[in-house]
C-alpha cells in the first residue's frame, strides 16, 4: 500500500496541506514562507485598488493547483473578495477543497474544468504520480510549444472537460491564467469578458504562444508589467503600479 502522498505544514496564511512529493510549491513554502510572493502581493494591490464600497473585487484563479493564490488573496482581503477557482486535476482539487475548509473560506467557487478557447470538449491527458517526486502544477493537458515535462512521473490516465472564461458571463477584476501552454486558448475564450469588464490578467508566457498574447493586449490598450515567468496586463485607463 502506498503512503499517503499529502502534508499539512505551517505557511504565512496559516496550516496549509500540501502533495509532499511536489518540487515546487512545498518547497517554496517551506523556504520563502509561501508560494510567490511577489505575484500574490502586486494581485493584492490592483484587487485593493478595484475594490468599490459597494462591491467586492472579484478574482479568477485560473490553475489554482491546491488553491495557494485563492486562500491568500481572501486572507488579505478579509475574505471581501469573490472568488472563482479552476483547476483541471481532480487531485489538486479535492487538496484545494480540504485547504478551504481549513481555513473557513467559503468565498470561493471551485470548478474542475481546463480554461480553453471551446466549452464541452473533453481532454484526455496522463496524470502524474503523486506518490513521487514531481511538480504537478506543470502538468501540460495539451502539448506546449515549450514543454518541461521530460522528468514528470506518470500514473495512469484522467480527463477533463474544457470551458471557455466567456460561458460564465462573470463580472472580473483580475484573472490569472497559469495553464502551462494554454493561456493563448484562455484568453481567446475570454475575448467578450475582457472586452466587457476591462479585467487585469496576468499570464505565465513560458509556454504559450506570447507573440499572440502580447499583440492582443497591445491591440486594445493595455499595458504590460513583466512579473515573475509572466506578464500582468492592464487596460491603460486603470493601470496602477504593481
Amino acid at each position: 500500500m502506498k503512503n499517503n502522498p499529502f502534508k499539512l505544514i505551517n505557511s504565512r496564511f496559516g496550516p496549509i496541506l500540501i502533495c509532499e512529493n511536489d518540487t515546487h510549491i512545498k518547497d517554496g513554502i517551506i523556504i520563502k514562507g509561501y508560494w510567490e510572493n511577489i505575484e500574490i502581493e502586486a494581485f493584492h494591490t490592483i484587487l485593493k485598488k478595484r475594490k468599490s464600497n459597494n462591491t467586492y473585487p472579484v478574482f479568477l484563479d485560473g490553475g489554482s493547483n491546491i488553491g495557494t493564490h485563492s486562500i491568500a488573496l481572501s486572507k488579505l482581503l478579509d475574505s471581501k473578495i469573490e472568488i472563482h477557482s479552476f483547476e483541471a486535476q481532480t487531485m489538486l482539487q479535492t487538496v484545494a477543497l480540504i485547504n478551504f475548509k481549513l481555513r473557513n473560506i467559503k468565498n470561493v467557487n471551485h470548478y474542475n474544468l481546463a480554461i480553453s478557447d471551446k466549452t464541452g470538449e473533453t481532454i484526455h491527458f496522463r496524470k502524474p504520480d503523486y506518490h513521487s517526486r514531481n511538480n504537478f502544477g506543470g502538468l501540460e493537458l495539451i502539448q506546449p510549444r515549450n514543454s518541461d515535462n521530460r522528468d514528470m512521473k506518470w500514473d495512469g490516465w484522467g480527463r477533463v472537460e474544457t470551458s471557455t472564461i466567456d460561458a460564465f458571463d462573470f463580472n472580473v477584476d483580475l484573472i490569472k491564467l497559469d495553464i502551462e501552454g494554454m493561456e493563448d486558448k484562455a484568453v481567446r475564450g475570454a475575448a467578450n469578458t475582457i472586452s466587457r469588464c476591462r479585467p487585469a490578467v496576468y499570464c505565465e508566457m513560458t509556454k504559450t504562444d506570447e507573440c499572440f498574447i502580447l499583440n492582443y493586449f497591445n491591440e486594445i490598450d493595455y499595458t504590460k508589467t513583466p512579473v515573475r515567468d509572466g506578464v500582468i496586463f492592464q487596460p491603460t485607463e486603470n493601470s496602477i503600479p504593481v
